[in-house]
């Protein structure tokens, strides 16, 4: 027995070992594939020519594909993944810990530890390839003509014409005992109603991908209401996700201000612009109601300062329905306003903003302003 267990050590050390890449091939790839995905960002950041070329012409190829497997699920998948995520962390903390104090080295407790990587290589790629580029590409304003200066009669034309298109649409919308209004049709509906109006904002805007898949809503939405945030949209699954425990027509113009970021536009301020416009674009006239009530506090602050006769002139003839709205918005917004969770996210997304070349953070939410009342000139202009 041992000379017959002597002679089968003997053939083994006599197979030829695996090269290094062969018996890392994965991780080889993995990290290969950053590289490459993160040169191509570097470069995106050093061109804008490239930047736009690369956002319309390939990275828009892995949203769509990304977006075209992630709809076949009904429901939101980046959500699920991220539940699994968080406890797939915890269980890896344990046994990470457990590991360290046994001291133990095996080749499966390395495997192991090198999970995290794997996912933060994963991620890397993914977002590089998707949504990374389109922080660097031209801007909607410069894309759409609408860079001009705005003077105080550019201003309060928009804030007469915003008004105008709440009043023409009041009489069609129904509200609660709570004063805020109501959409006419269900999430599904909703959001499918957004999307066809992109659809045809894009037909002739050819730096907007023609195609987006349907908004999904979040089934934790009432919880993540707590972190402010009314809607996401994951690049790695390619899903627009949206908090439907926020007012109906808070949910109406995020759903396409998450189309706008996977439609390629990555600039909160100009996907906030883009909602407003698509939504202004439909013949809904509830969409069209909440594209524009989610832009009309930024126009009636910047007109107030302005002139405030003016201003009180303009507003005197706003339909009460949207003070109604805020109002309501007001008391729903009440219980998280103060929500520890809301100042981390708020933070959070402070930091990555900044760190993809919007200084403003947060703050850039807001800055739409140049772009909504251009827009709303060259509207009548056309």
């Amino acid at each position: 027995m041992p000379k017959i267990q002597d002679s089968k050590n003997a053939a083994q050390s006599e197979k030829p070992k695996k090269g290094f890449f062969r018996r890392h091939l994965f991780r080889c790839v993995l990290i290969g594939l950053a590289v490459i995905s993160l040169g191509m960002l570097l470069l995106c950041r050093a061109d804008e020519n490239f930047a736009e070329f690369y956002s319309t012409r390939v990275a828009s190829l892995f949203r769509i594909a990304l977006g075209a497997l992630s709809s076949a699920a009904p429901f939101a998948v980046s959500e699920i993944l991220v539940a699994a995520g968080v406890i797939a962390l915890v269980v890896w903390f344990v046994f990470a810990i457990r590991a360290i104090i046994r001291r133990r080295c095996s080749k499966a407790v390395r495997r192991f530890l090198f999970a995290p990587l794997v996912i933060v290589l994963a991620l890397t790629i993914l977002f590089s390839a998707t949504l990374g580029p389109c922080y660097y590409r031209k801007s909607v304003g410069e894309l759409m003509g609408l860079e001009e200066k705005v003077d105080a009669d550019k201003l309060f034309f928009a804030l007469d014409y915003l008004i105008d298109v709440i009043n023409e649409s009041a009489p069609y919308i129904d509200t609660d005992e709570t004063g805020a209004t109501l959409s006419p049709m269900e999430f599904s509906a909703l959001a499918e109603a957004v999307k066809t109006s992109y659809d045809r904002f894009c037909l002739d805007r050819p730096y907007l991908q023609p195609t987006s898949f349907a908004a999904k809503p979040v089934l934790l939405s009432e919880p993540m209401t707590y972190t402010h945030i009314s809607g996401i949209y994951t690049f790695f699954t390619g899903e627009s996700i949206v908090n439907v425990n926020y007012p109906d027509f808070i949910v109406a113009h995020t759903i396409a201000h998450e189309y706008s970021h996977q439609r390629g536009i990555a600039a909160e301020n100009e996907c906030n612009f883009l909602g407003f416009a698509v939504c202004l674009a439909s013949s809904e006239p509830y969409l069209r109601y909440c594209g524009a009530a989610n832009v009309f506090s930024g126009i009636a602050n910047e007109a107030l300062k302005t002139d405030r006769d003016r201003y009180y002139e303009s507003v005197a003839r706003l339909d009460p329905i949207l003070g109604r709205e805020f109002s309501a918005y007001g008391d729903f917004f009440k219980k998280y306003a103060d929500s520890p969770a809301g100042e981390v996210s708020s933070a959070v997304n402070d930091a990555y903003l900044k760190a993809n070349s919007q200084p403003q953070g947060v703050k850039s939410y807001s800055m739409f302003t140049t772009l909504v009342v251009n827009y709303c000139c060259k509207l009548t202009a056309a």
